[in-house]
């Protein structure tokens, strides 16, 4: 049975906020590792990723993002 509808947002924005909150360059990668794969997996499904939900929750972030992840993502300094 083939599933219709969007992914809920309980279940994409940890996800999302997991590659745009990393630290280092290995923890952001290992993030969207786990992203792209979810997101695979619910295209199979029939399933839609909520990319507007997702970019109008980072809306106040103000910075250049596509289906909520950031596209200037860089490491965190460390202090």
């Amino acid at each position: 049975m083939k599933l219709i509808g969007y992914v809920p947002m309980d279940r994409a924005l940890p996800m999302v906020e997991a590659v745009n909150y990393a630290k280092t360059e290995g923890e952001h990668r290992e993030a969207q590792l786990r992203l792209e794969g979810y997101k695979q997996r619910c295209r199979e499904m029939g399933q839609m990723w909520p990319c507007c939900d997702l970019d109008m929750h980072f809306m106040d972030e103000d910075r250049p993002m596509c289906c909520g992840e950031f596209l200037d993502w860089k490491p965190k300094k460390e202090e």
